[in-house]
């Protein structure tokens, strides 16, 4: 078998060393903090690589091969994405790999599908470029890895065009090229090396790897006034104020019925914009960048005293309300309270940035739930989705719409259940609570758990007299939202969910925001037993669209193009005012359900409510006045990739006919050398028709027999033979040997010669002679 040559050991571990190094490159690229999950690790870098060895190794019955990879693939598929119509890519994938490897070390005929691998690598790196800009802080400091990785990009090629010639035309390891041979095919690949580095430096931008950011021309730092916009409201399609979404109004915030609002619509230019997320917020946000924070206190800026809420993202959905979490809590602090969950791969997937499509591949099986896709424009790099995504796309940076940069798209599996699929929820079982048990911890200091103790044993023994209580576990829920009916809700959001916080809420103060109510319902949630969390993100919802919100909506729809895809229904403008959290509630069967808990406290009034403030958007300008990133420059790399390929045709021609004409001026002479020139120019030609291309180790005779019916081949095997091979000194027999030899030439190729117009194709631009090179 050939894979059992060394050098051809030595060809199938380049190839793979050069597959882990391009697959490698996410890993080190700073623009892609989390470049694989785990099904991708064991796709790319596991089933991947064992299906190329199965196909490469020399076994000699093609059943234990075959079973051999069908062995890898199964547990391959299964690891990578279960048992489920996900693993279908993944299994094609595997397959894939292993017929290229086999057919490369193999089947060389068939082989050359294998260049594909060669374009596969260079895309590869080409995305990585692309990498290098998706934002201002990685386009600063990754200049350097730009230029290395457009350097890797050119090796990559190159050498991955080498390796599958060697892997096509290497001999068997009884035969060796001659020195000469190696020195001039190691010229033509560092000829093709120099020109493609030529070639790209001449053609791509003189700035193409060097990332220039300019955010801001202005010298001097904006504190922009809003402008009013559309005071009057008429701007609105068909004046209609209303619309008709699915969805479970009673999970909304108490009070925020948004329509009844009279705040205002402003605008600010998007050069003088104040922030990538907006600025101004009910809440602040204390220790959301902290070491413990999830990031998201890059969404306000200002902080309780601001009087107006700014435009954070537009939300695309069917359904309202929507639940865009951002970050799940769900380990406990005694003191600090509620921390993002460290081994929940949710809280890594805002800041993901994808190469492809992700996916959820374990199985779900709770009740009562229904897929819901969601668009976002937003300004925030950051990713929300609801619970539980299944599916989220890479993001796009858009230009050309001020400060919504982002754009993505994602489907999830959200809860459409209620108060009659929840009321006769079982108890979860002994082995269900013990898989929940973080979620149920509760370690707190002992005067503390006295004060929630005290306030939720009320809460039960409130629930008991209650008639619209159901009982049971769900009852357990609803008492303890319902023990919040006395508390004065304010709309907003804080950071500041500490434990001592929290009991003063619940003790003296009995007012607080969004933060103050979720986080206490998620303790007293876990001392009754039922698994609890923290969720923070935006609530996206048709009833906190004021006639502002709808405006501004409007206004944005006409200006953004993308935005015109979706029906002006379905869109929901989301402002800084929509910061939220929210309590998950593990139901048996039914999985986290989201639960509003504001929805029986006593609603915010005036301007208590955030919502009601005036509405700010970005006003879009003609010329903008922040130099936009350069986006990845496909024409010229087209066009450099095009020039290439049509100089590398040129030069093998150029190297077919000026090889022919050298060999062809060398016959002219006598002696052995001039025969010498005479076989290579024949061998050629008969290239070009078609014929097999001779084995270095195989002499003229050998080869002469592989045509058993020209007698003429044989005629001129037998007198190059004795040229060669026999120390001629007369002049004449010289001579008359070398007429003999010119003759059998030009029989041979008459004899070979396809008719017709096909044939006269073939002879002029055939390169199958380069292989003699």
């Amino acid at each position: 078998m050939r894979s059992r040559d060394g050098r051809g050991w030595l060809l199938f571990c380049t190839r793979l060393a050069l597959y882990f190094a391009v697959f490698s490159l996410p890993l080190i690229h700073p623009g892609i903090p989390v470049a694989y999950d785990r099904g991708a690790v064991v796709l790319w870098f596991c089933l991947v690589p064992l299906e190329a060895l199965a196909a490469f190794l020399p076994l000699r019955r093609l059943g234990a091969r075959l079973v051999l990879a069908a062995a890898i693939l199964l547990a391959g598929c299964v690891a990578a994405a279960g048992l489920n119509p996900n693993a279908l890519p993944v299994a094609g994938i595997g397959c894939l790999s292993f017929a290229l490897t086999f057919l490369l070390f193999r089947f060389p005929r068939w082989g050359r599908i294998a260049v594909l691998e060669q374009v596969f690598f260079a895309f590869i790196c080409f995305r990585m470029l692309g990498f290098s800009r998706s934002s201002e802080e990685v386009a600063a400091d990754s200049s350097a890895l730009t230029q290395g990785i457009l350097i890797f990009t050119i090796a990559v090629f190159l050498l991955h065009g080498m390796l599958i010639y060697y892997s096509l035309y290497r001999r068997p390891s009884g035969g060796r090229a001659a020195p000469g041979k190696k020195r001039k095919e190691f010229a033509v690949f560092a000829l093709g090396a120099a020109a493609a580095v030529i070639l790209l430096v001449a053609l791509l931008p003189a700035d193409f790897v060097k990332n220039s950011v300019v955010s801001n021309l202005l010298q001097d730092k904006i504190d922009p006034e809003p402008v009013p916009i559309d005071e009057d409201g008429d701007g609105m399609p068909d004046g209609n104020l209303r619309s008709r979404r699915q969805g479970n109004r009673g999970m909304l915030p108490r009070g925020s019925q948004g329509r009844s609002g009279t705040n205002r619509l402003e605008g600010i230019p998007e050069s003088q914009w104040p922030g990538p997320g907006g600025s101004g917020e009910g809440g602040d946000e204390e220790d959301g960048g902290g070491e413990d924070g999830d990031g998201e206190g890059r969404r306000n800026s200002r902080g309780k005293g601001e009087s107006k809420q700014y435009a954070v993202m537009v939300v695309a959905s069917k359904r309202s309300p929507v639940f865009a979490a951002g970050s799940y809590r769900g380990e406990l602090h005694p003191v600090r309270g509620f921390r993002p969950s460290k081994n929940e791969i949710l809280n890594s997937l805002p800041s993901l940035r994808l190469l492809e499509t992700w996916f959820d591949s374990s199985p779900g099986f709770d009740w009562y739930r229904a897929e819901l896709e969601v668009f976002s424009l937003s300004t925030l790099p950051e990713k929300y989705l609801p619970y539980r995504p299944r599916a989220v796309e890479p993001t796009v940076l858009q230009r050309g719409y001020g400060p919504f940069r982002y754009s993505y798209r994602g489907s999830s599996e959200v809860s459409v259940g209620g108060l009659d699929e929840w009321k006769d929820c079982r108890e979860p079982g002994d082995g269900e609570l013990e898989a929940y048990a973080e979620f149920l911890d509760a370690a707190l200091a002992r005067n503390d758990l006295a004060i929630f103790d005290a306030h939720l044993r009320g809460a039960l023994e409130a629930a008991q007299s209650d008639g619209e209580n159901p009982g049971g576990y769900f009852g357990k829920i609803l008492a303890i939202l319902k023990s919040f009916a006395a508390f004065q809700y304010n709309i907003g959001y804080t950071e500041n969910a500490s434990i001592p916080a929290l009991v003063d809420f619940l003790t003296y103060t009995k007012e607080g925001d969004c933060t103050e109510f979720s986080n206490t319902a998620a303790v007293l949630g876990r001392l009754a037993g039922i698994p609890s969390r923290v969720v923070t993100g935006y609530l996206v919802s048709e009833d906190l669209q004021t006639p502002a919100h709808l405006r501004g909506l409007s206004v944005l729809r006409g200006q953004i193009k993308l935005l015109q895809e979706f029906p002006f229904e379905d869109l929901f403008l989301v402002t800084t005012a929509h910061s939220h959290s929210w309590v998950q509630f593990w139901l048996p069967d039914y999985g986290w359900v989201d639960f509003e808990t504001t929805s029986f406290a006593i609603p915010p009034v005036g301007m208590g409510d955030a919502n009601n403030r005036d509405v700010v958007i970005p006003i879009f300008e003609k010329e903008p006045e922040i130099t936009p990133l350069r986006s990845f420059p496909w024409r010229p790399v087209l066009r450099a990739l095009g020039i290439l390929v049509a100089a590398g045709v040129l030069a093998a021609y150029a190297l077919r006919y000026g090889r022919e004409l050298v060999l062809l001026a060398r016959a002219r002479g006598s002696g052995a050398r001039a025969a010498r020139a005479l076989f290579g120019l024949l061998l050629m030609r008969l290239a070009a028709e078609g014929r097999p291309i001779k084995p270095p180790s195989q002499t003229s005779v050998e080869y002469s027999r592989l045509f058993p019916q020209d007698a003429a081949f044989r005629s001129f095997a037998a007198v190059y033979t004795e040229i060669r091979y026999r120390n001629i000194r007369e002049a004449a027999g010289q001579g008359q040997l070398h007429g003999a030899l010119w003759e059998g030439y030009r029989l041979v190729l008459r004899g070979q010669r396809r008719p017709g117009l096909a044939g006269f194709l073939g002879r002029i631009f055939s390169l199958r002679g380069l292989s003699y090179l």
